[in-house]
């Protein structure tokens, strides 16, 4: 594979980092050269934040350019529009339909689409892309008596789909890099519910 370029988006506290993290991780025990950047919000509590991932044989920059993104993880809904700016016309998406309106949205009052309005806008900017919206947020809580892993669980889905381009096992392997030991057991767990949630 000569290059991947995946966008992962959310607000501060879902897990942004984590998901960036595990995936280069995997994708490092792979041997893909990577190089990652995390750029607006700085991590800021429910502050709109997104990273940049690349992998490939030989990965320059750690920023990808607008409609580069193969892929977009979004852990929260609306985050997903937003980071249409990278997205084509073959843009591939996992996003949490969960709601969690960054403070920037809440302030301004702005109108929060509907889950049906954005799956609609995505087709319309990536007609031949892969749109996979689930509640991971809800599965997880009704699993794990919390949403907190939710981002896991779209990691597990986006493997599950193909659409990560690192296989499985070292995804797993890469949670125990992440996790501490009394974290690592649930993660995969919610790693797996993701994955199995592929009908």
């Amino acid at each position: 594979m000569k290059k991947f370029d995946m966008i992962v988006a959310g607000v501060g506290g879902q897990g942004v980092l984590t998901v960036a993290g595990v995936i280069a991780r995997a994708g490092l025990a792979q041997g893909y050269d990577i190089k990652a950047s995390e750029i607006h919000g700085l991590a800021m509590r429910f502050g709109a934040l997104e990273c940049h991932l690349r992998l490939g044989e030989n990965v320059y920059s750690p920023l990808i350019k607008k409609g580069g993104a193969d892929l977009i993880i979004a852990l929260e809904a609306a985050e997903t529009l937003r980071a249409c700016y990278y997205a084509s016309q073959s843009t591939s998406y996992v996003f949490d339909t969960h709601t969690t309106p960054s403070v920037a949205s809440y302030l301004q009052k702005a109108k929060y689409p509907s889950i049906d309005e954005i799956k609609t806008a995505l087709k319309k900017i990536s007609p031949q892309g892969k749109i996979v919206g689930v509640d991971a947020s809800l599965e997880t809580k009704k699993a794990f008596g919390s949403p907190i892993a939710a981002n896991i669980y779209l990691v597990g889905r986006a493997a599950a789909e193909g659409l990560v381009p690192v296989k499985k096992e070292l995804l797993i392997n890469a949670l125990a890099e992440i996790f501490p030991e009394k974290l690592l057991e649930m993660n995969k767990k919610v790693f797996e519910l993701g994955y199995a949630s592929k009908k």
